[in-house]
């Protein structure tokens, strides 16, 4: 039986549950972006974008 997209990432997920190290950022996530600041109303703002393996982007 093959896994759905969602399914491979909820499996991953479970099994990085207990761990309390950075590997789960090289299981879990496939890419971070992070957008250049900008500043609005005086406070500065930058977007941060984080891909998923399998899923891609989740808003």
């Amino acid at each position: 039986m093959r896994l759905t997209k969602a399914e491979q990432l909820a499996n991953e997920m479970a099994e990085c549950a207990e761990i309390r190290e950075l590997t789960i950022v090289n299981r879990l996530i496939e890419k971070i972006e992070v957008s250049e600041p900008t500043t609005t109303d005086g406070e500065k703002v930058q977007k941060i974008r984080i891909y998923y393996k399998f899923v891609g982007e989740i808003n």
